[in-house]
């Protein structure tokens, strides 16, 4: 089979320009992985540092307030003096001021308006955190207040108890919950090495046999057109077949417990159907430009282009309708889909497998369309000469 070791030593001769796209591949899916290694799934929350100045009498009202506002925040002692106030607020010793005036209590307790004086700096988290806070706690004494309790102990007591439930918050990654995120992220960066490793080197392999010295060294050789159009087919298969299982390996290295399950499989068949779509792309590409220089610019220029608005780069939740519009028309956002929705598959039935097959299929029928296009590029070509 002269025409298929021919064409592996071209392969092998390329072979360092190619790893620069499965090299870049495998870089950001290692970067992904250290970033994610704490995906925010625990929150803990800061208290803020605060002086509550009561210039009111010493009330169980206030008490409570006081209390309550000590077990969100850590209350500060200071001197009740503007200066040292406004010091203290200026050099971040406190991020929030809450000043009772005189005759408060009586005020809340008669339903009256009179207002605290709450100083902050200016548009600051911590000071609208802390005015909600503060807020809730008056609103539900003034609800308790105007349905007839008067009684400061009784009113503190059920504020509190009221104020003391809280609700389980659970925190899940948008990107994929419940599943391995950064293995989701290394396969869909798969494509991008693909699809710019296959417009180079089928392009360098095409272009190598399109030589005219070449061209006449093949009409020479003593094989019929049959037996050297399947060696060059199968020399295309087989650099597209090496590419992807050197792709796999790291899969299997970083992410084996994903990669060697259920979700692993069917990530696994959507990379080989995206490999097939990726070398339709490279030979129809190869059919028409015959320049590497050009090649190269074309790789970089389809593999980034693609790799932006169909999802490999940004998330596809993250991008606006108008660009997944335009992606559908690009094989890569229907691979990008369909391992987002694999990684987040909970129940392996056909409801739910179904839109991910669709998907499948949908980058098949691309495969076949491009393959026909570039058959039809090259037939033309050959009449012409």
């Amino acid at each position: 089979m002269p025409v298929y070791k021919a064409m592996l030593k071209i392969a092998n001769k390329i072979k360092w320009f190619l790893f620069i796209y499965i090299g870049i591949s495998i870089f950001f899916s290692v970067l992904f992985t250290i970033n994610h290694s704490d995906n925010g799934s625990t929150f803990e929350q800061t208290k803020s540092r605060i002086a509550f100045i009561n210039e009111d009498e010493n009330s169980t009202l206030l008490n409570g307030l006081k209390d309550y506002l000590n077990d969100k925040a850590e209350i500060v002692d200071l001197p009740n003096d503007t200066q040292s106030l406004q010091d203290a607020l200026f050099y971040q010793e406190v991020n929030y001021i809450v000043r009772v005036p005189v005759g408060y209590t009586e005020a809340l307790l008669n339903d009256r308006e009179k207002y605290l004086d709450m100083i902050s700096v200016p548009n600051s988290t911590t000071g609208i955190y802390m005015n909600l806070l503060i807020d809730q706690y008056l609103n539900t004494t003034h609800a308790y207040i105007r349905s007839g309790l008067t009684d400061e102990a009784k009113l503190v007591q059920n504020v509190s108890n009221d104020l003391s439930k809280e609700t389980e918050v659970m925190l899940k990654n948008q990107l994929s919950a419940g599943s391995n995120v950064t293995a989701n992220i290394y396969f869909n960066f798969m494509a991008y090495a693909l699809i710019g490793t296959f417009i180079i080197g089928i392009g360098a392999l095409v272009n190598s046999f399109n030589q005219s010295d070449m061209k006449k060294r093949n009409l020479a050789a003593p094989l019929t057109p049959k037996q050297m159009n399947s060696q060059v087919l199968l020399g295309y298969f087989t650099f597209a077949a090496i590419t992807w299982v050197i792709l796999l390996i790291p899969s299997f290295i970083m992410y084996a417990d994903t990669v060697i399950s259920r979700i692993g499989l069917l990530t696994i068949l959507n990379s080989l159907i995206c490999a097939v779509t990726m070398l339709s792309i490279g030979f129809l590409i190869a059919s028409l430009v015959s320049s590497m220089n050009a090649l190269s610019a074309i790789a970089n220029v389809v593999a980034l282009g693609s790799g932006f608005i169909c999802g490999v780069f940004v998330p596809q939740f993250l991008l606006g309708n108008t660009v997944l519009l335009v992606a559908s028309f690009f094989p890569m956002y229907w691979y990008v889909k369909a391992n987002d929705q694999i990684f987040q598959l909970s129940n392996f039935t056909f409801k739910n497998l179904q839109p991910i097959y669709i998907d499948m299929l949908i980058q098949l029928g691309f495969a076949i369309t491009l393959f026909t296009v570039a058959l039809v590029v090259i037939k033309t070509k050959r009449e012409k000469v």
